[in-house]
């Protein structure tokens, strides 16, 4: 079976939506580059109408891109973590703008050809690819922000509940319903992180038919810092457009952030561009 990614604007990974049998014909899209894409242990698949952002898929040459879903693949893993991070930044999103938006026109149809014609990506030298290498570093630590399950912050073990019909935070510790019955898991780390993001974990539930959800997927469901997860993207951005316009920094590195900011925003183009990043 192939994996069948979905997209959620929340993450930056993909989610599984289904699979689909190897066994079974694929039809190849006119101009398309065939199932070598599939076959790349790495990619950057994005939706072909109106891109809200990139999305990665790594470690994996199993993904299947559905209909209107256009992906980039390679194996050589930092050069696609690179590629994510300059097509997710405004600049990107600022020529799809200036390019791509008709005025009779509601849709924005971003198609590879596009991004070969006109997405620049950064001349590296040697004076510069410390930078480079510092926005790879920094790309991973954003996704790996994603790998966090439920079960890293919360103790399950004594939950004997398979069901539930509600879960709610109650000072240190999720609070698990099932009909009548309750149980107090206690919160290892982070409860401010675990209530700001109750919602979310309550929309990524697959509920049934009578609103009953499994703890077995409750345990898995990420846990996802966004704060820490957009200070991380604004940084890689900082990094990104100082490549692009040449701006000097004689320190690197995520504590550096305000410095390489304010260097950074000194220059003429670059509120412009920053109002264009959703």
């Amino acid at each position: 079976m192939y994996d069948i990614p979905i997209f959620d604007a929340n993450f930056y990974l993909i989610k599984k939506f289904g699979f689909y049998p190897k066994n079974v014909k694929i039809k190849i899209a006119k101009g398309g580059q065939g199932l070598k894409v599939v076959e790349t242990k790495h990619k950057v698949i994005w939706n072909y109408i109106n891109p809200q952002k990139f999305f990665y898929v790594g470690d994996n040459d199993n993904v299947l891109p559905r209909f209107q879903q256009f992906c980039i693949g390679s194996n050589n893993k930092n050069e696609i973590l690179y590629l994510f991070a300059i097509l997710n930044h405004p600049i990107t999103f600022f020529l799809f703008e200036k390019y791509l938006r008709n005025e009779n026109e509601k849709d924005i149809l971003v198609g590879v050809k596009f991004i070969k014609e006109f997405i620049r990506v950064p001349k590296i030298t040697d004076f510069n690819k410390n930078i480079k290498e510092e926005i790879i570093l920094n790309v991973k630590n954003l996704l790996d922000i994603e790998k966090g399950i439920l079960k890293d912050y919360v103790n399950f073990d004594s939950v004997l509940l398979q069901k539930f019909d509600k879960i709610e935070v109650l000072k240190e510790s999720l609070v698990i319903h099932y009909k009548k019955q309750s149980a107090k898991c206690p919160i290892l780390s982070n409860t401010t992180l675990i209530k700001s993001n109750i919602e979310d974990i309550e929309r990524l539930i697959t509920f049934d038919e009578n609103n009953v959800g499994f703890i077995s997927e409750l345990k898995k469901l990420p846990l996802l810092d966004k704060t820490i997860q957009k200070q991380i993207k604004n940084y890689i951005d900082d990094l990104v457009y100082s490549l692009y316009f040449k701006i000097k920094i004689p320190n690197i590195g995520f504590n550096y952030g305000s410095e390489i900011n304010q260097r950074c925003s000194q220059n003429k183009f670059y509120d412009l561009i920053k109002r264009t990043d959703g």
